[in-house]
């Protein structure tokens, strides 16, 4: 079987400068990854900023994706901060219920390992913070 692709010297990507914006979370992508020889099953989230200079543009978050939502892990602090709220003991939560919903995202940057710089999204916020808990970064 033989594939026939296009070769481009275009970069699609958009890199978007460090720094906290909204966003509404459009879509979820189960992955397996492999880290050290260890299959990990991951969630990606994709998020669509709000922004005036950069609307519209799309960046991904990708979190464990566990047997169950523990306090320490991050795909839970994840999903509360966007449906603003504290989940409860024994709470059957589905994922699919995120899309949709509009937050805050914190965004770095990385090289890649084939080189160019993408953005990431690290931490995921409420849309709206509480004051008592605001910091300058924000």
């Amino acid at each position: 079987m033989s594939r026939v692709l296009t070769v481009s010297n275009a970069d699609s990507s958009v890199t978007v400068p460090e720094d906290v914006y909204k966003a509404e979370v459009i879509g979820l992508q189960e992955k397996q990854m492999e880290w050290d020889n260890v299959i990990q099953n991951k969630i990606e989230i994709t998020f669509r900023l709000d922004d005036e200079e950069f609307d519209g543009v799309e960046v991904r978050g990708l979190a464990s994706l566990p047997a169950k939502l523990t306090p320490k892990c991050k795909l839970r602090a994840w999903a509360q901060a966007i449906i603003g709220r504290e989940l409860a003991e024994n709470e059957q939560f589905d994922l699919d219920t995120l899309v949709g919903k509009k937050c805050r995202v914190r965004i770095t940057n990385k090289e890649g390992r084939q080189g160019g710089t993408f953005s990431n999204v690290t931490d995921v916020l409420p849309l709206r913070a509480n004051r008592s808990t605001m910091t300058a970064n924000y």
